[in-house]
């Protein structure tokens, strides 16, 4: 009842994400960045889906890069190739009725641009 699910896959009555308290974490370092650049095939189907979608989730993330450790992604994305993707932590229920915490990433239109700039230089 009143489960419909939005973009993110989040449930209706759960809370809107909050920011995550962030430094410098997402800001990647672009001095790192070789000329010709390589991208592994899970870095690849993250980023690409990062850059068509509104947003992903942890969960999502997951199963786009076939990996249960898509954060460890997110952060290579970051530090190796200096694409800024956001973070929030958003509110919701888990299967077993708990609360739980969990990331959504989203890239703003830079993060776009670097994301397909990226996808088409990289081998």
């Amino acid at each position: 009842a009143g489960t419909e699910r939005g973009e993110c896959g989040m449930k209706d009555k759960q809370k809107a994400p909050a920011p995550v308290a962030s430094g410098n974490e997402g800001q990647g370092n672009a001095k790192h960045y070789p000329q010709h650049p390589t991208i592994g095939p899970r870095h690849r189907r993250l980023l690409a889906a990062l850059e068509r979608r509104t947003a992903v989730t942890r969960e999502q993330a997951d199963r786009i890069a076939h990996a249960s450790n898509s954060p460890h992604y997110v952060g290579e994305l970051r530090k190796r190739y200096g694409i800024q993707i956001h973070t929030l932590m958003a509110s919701g229920i888990d299967y077993d009725g708990r609360k739980i915490q969990y990331g959504v990433y989203w890239l703003d239109g830079d993060g776009k641009t670097a994301a397909r700039k990226l996808l088409r230089e990289a081998s």
